[in-house]
């Protein structure tokens, strides 16, 4: 194979869709990002532009003290294999920010780590 035609290959395969699409991402989250919500979820909803893995991702809430809220398991929607979703226990309704990290892997075993806030306000408009 001449050298010119090797670049041509080196140079498809570089802007090929499928390697600029190869791993999954958050489309969508519940709450959203910066979201100021006047009473807590009752669940994290994360929804994924592949399939999941759902018994190896994971969610964390931490308050706005840095303490761990807790979380039912980590499901499947049954609708849908690219969303999970956790419950979510808020012991009190009072002003607060919410950090959400999550680590989602998808069916091809790709791993994806991201994270965000929302604030419950219960004097928010």
């Amino acid at each position: 194979m001449s050298k010119h035609a090797l670049r041509i290959l080196l140079l498809a395969c570089a802007l090929s869709p499928a390697s600029a699409f190869a791993h999954a991402h958050l489309l969508k989250a519940e709450p959203s990002e910066n979201s100021v919500l006047k009473k807590a979820p009752a669940e994290i909803v994360l929804s994924f532009s592949e399939p999941l893995e759902a018994a190896m991702s994971k969610v964390e809430v931490m308050d706005s003290g840095g303490n761990p809220v807790a979380t039912g398991p980590l499901t499947p929607d049954a609708s849908d294999p690219r969303t999970i979703r956790a419950s979510l226990e808020v012991a009190k309704a009072t002003k607060a920010t919410y950090k959400i990290k999550w680590k989602a892997v998808s069916k091809d075993a790709h791993k994806m780590l991201g994270g965000f806030e929302f604030t419950v306000d219960p004097n928010s408009k």
